[in-house]
């Protein structure tokens, strides 16, 4: 039996199981970058890095120069409808 594979953009190629444990993870992580934020909710990178520029965002902070998003600000923000038609 073939087992299914999934890609990613952050982590390349894996299989089915190694995808889900993948997800899981990063639904524990406190800060994700935008191939996780890609990679978690399903979208594109152009729609995560318009995410990411809009000026009325507060998910988005820096770890040295890197952008990164605050997961359960992005969840609520996300939840709450505001990233539609972006």
């Amino acid at each position: 039996m073939q087992e299914t594979m999934k890609k990613t953009k952050s982590n390349g190629v894996m299989t089915q199981q190694e995808y889900s444990s993948w997800i899981a993870a990063l639904m524990k992580k406190t800060f994700l970058t935008k191939n996780e934020v890609s990679d978690l909710y399903g979208l594109g990178l152009a729609h995560v890095q318009r995410l990411f520029n809009q000026p009325d965002t507060d998910f988005v902070t820096y770890i040295g120069k890197r952008k990164v998003a605050e997961r359960e600000k992005l969840d609520a923000y996300i939840r709450a409808g505001k990233a539609t038609g972006i």
